[in-house]
């Protein structure tokens, strides 16, 4: 058992040997890492004089030379003729040309929207049960009527009656660049069943 204390003791006393001087070890980098911070600012601070000497002596001239701007300033001025400003040329600003007609979302134009008149249901369509959404594709005029309308999709039966309800449609103009333009858009009307 004391043989094995021994052992034990003296690994400890090893462990605490490695440990001590690895700290040292730290201990020396801090250490010249320091130095080497100190070197820097006395290197710093000698060539510091020289400059702090010619500001002291920039303040001192500036100071002797301000009573005199000051003399210079108070005496009056000789009034001296202006030149003439030279006429410049106007600038042209390009103006952008304004397209005659645009494409433009069924949103935006829903936005634009000031009269909708509802469709009437087809009789033989409510009698069969149809309904669904009709597609046209239309071009609003600078006014805001429509113009060239065109069925994309729907029932045959439901077409007829959503052309002639959206032909009734009115629209405030799309403007671009300050001009009203023509728009080109697609409306979907829908017809539904209310009531099974």
């Amino acid at each position: 058992m004391a043989k094995a204390k021994k052992k034990k003791s003296k690994k400890a006393k090893k462990a605490k040997k490695v440990v001590a001087a690895k700290k040292a070890t730290k201990k020396k980098k801090k250490a010249a890492k320091k130095s080497a911070k100190r070197a820097a600012k006395k290197s710093a601070r000698k060539a510091s004089p020289k400059k702090a000497a010619k500001k002291t002596a920039k303040k001192a001239a500036a100071k002797k030379a301000a009573p005199k701007k000051a003399a210079k300033k108070a005496a009056p001025k000789k009034a001296k003729a202006a030149p003439a400003p030279k006429p410049s040329a106007p600038v042209a600003v390009p103006k952008v040309a304004t397209p005659q007609r645009v494409r433009v979302s069924q949103g935006v134009t829903q936005g634009l929207l000031i009269r909708k008149v509802q469709p009437n249901y087809p009789p033989l369509a409510r009698q069969a049960r149809i309904q669904g959404a009709v597609q046209l594709q239309a071009e609003i005029s600078k006014e805001g009527t429509i113009e060239n309308l065109r069925l994309i999709s729907g029932h045959p039966m439901l077409a007829p009656a959503a052309i002639e309800a959206v032909k009734q449609w009115r629209y405030k103009p799309y403007i671009l660049n300050g001009e009203p333009v023509e728009v080109e858009t697609q409306i979907t009307v829908n017809f539904t069943l209310s009531g099974g």
